[in-house]
């Protein structure tokens, strides 16, 4: 990571207490919803220039399978967008578990819904309960999800949307969502822009300031 994006080890460690929290409510929610246990292991923090990002993400999934795509945009002084990306087979089990009908039986319209209401469900707990712990508020976007563009079309589409938006660089807040049981992983990439980092760095130092 870049040195301008590093962080103290305070804030470090202040960051990590806090999306403990997030990350720990996102998986509560969803195991609830789903009636299955999950897991998001804490995110791994780096940045890029925005032309890096595609062959960022590409290169961590398998160019042999059908994937979808979600993105949600979130506005304040956290700027940017999450992007949640799960593989055809994980979508249909994840609609199954979530409508509770045999998966065989699960239409492209249900996966549809069932993902967009997932991608919410992790935008609002992860993002939104970071901001709100850090004493701020944060305006999301209705979810998006493109089922017939592949993986690599859908990340060129966000490229250039992302490069459009005016984000020269990109902060990448990226986990994993995890169900062991059914052997479903789903990826999560939070993208926002530089001066929402120099904002969240102020923010963590004020939180540490206000609980020393």
């Amino acid at each position: 990571m870049e040195e301008k994006y590093n962080l103290s080890e305070d804030q470090t460690d202040a960051l990590q207490e806090l999306m403990n929290v997030s990350f720990g409510l996102a998986s509560s929610l969803i195991s609830d919803s789903l009636k299955s246990f999950s897991k998001m292991p804490l995110p791994v923090i780096d940045s890029m220039e925005i032309s890096k990002l595609k062959d960022y993400i590409l290169n961590k999934f398998d160019g042999n399978s059908e994937y979808l795509v979600t993105s949600q945009i979130f506005r304040n002084k956290f700027d940017g967008e999450s992007i949640f990306i799960l593989d055809e087979r994980s979508a249909k089990i994840i609609t199954s578990l979530l409508l509770e009908e045999d998966v065989e039986k699960v239409e492209e319209a249900d996966v549809k819904s069932s993902v967009l209401e997932l991608t919410n469900i992790i935008s609002s707990a992860c993002v939104g309960k970071l901001l709100e712990l850090l004493d701020a508020q944060i305006f999301f976007q209705p979810p998006m999800v493109d089922f017939d563009a592949g993986l690599k079309q859908a990340i060129d589409k966000m490229s250039e949307s992302s490069e459009d938006k005016d984000y020269k660089s990109v902060i990448i807040i990226e986990t994993s969502l995890v169900f062991e049981k059914e052997k479903i992983e789903g990826y999560l990439f939070i993208l926002t822009k530089e001066s929402s980092f120099e904002w969240l760095k102020n923010a963590l130092d004020d939180f540490i300031e206000n609980y020393e």
